[in-house]
């Protein structure tokens, strides 16, 4: 299983955001909503965040809502 653009983005803004503000990210990452984005034939592929957590995020959105 791949992590898809905006797991990949949030990831690293959860992890620069604990850098520079001397955060514990564990949390932050545990709380990601993950889900299977499926191909056009319905095959598994990448995990991405779910839509509700990107409404619950809005820096999440990431290029793939924009």
């Amino acid at each position: 299983m791949k992590l898809g653009t905006s797991a990949l983005l949030e990831i690293m803004s959860i992890v620069l955001e604990g850098l520079s503000e001397g955060k514990d990210i564990s949390d932050m990452l545990r709380a990601m909503d993950l889900v299977i984005e499926t191909n056009e034939n319905g095959l598994s592929g990448v995990l991405v965040l779910s839509e509700e957590y990107i409404d619950a995020h809005p820096r999440a959105a990431g290029p793939e809502k924009n």
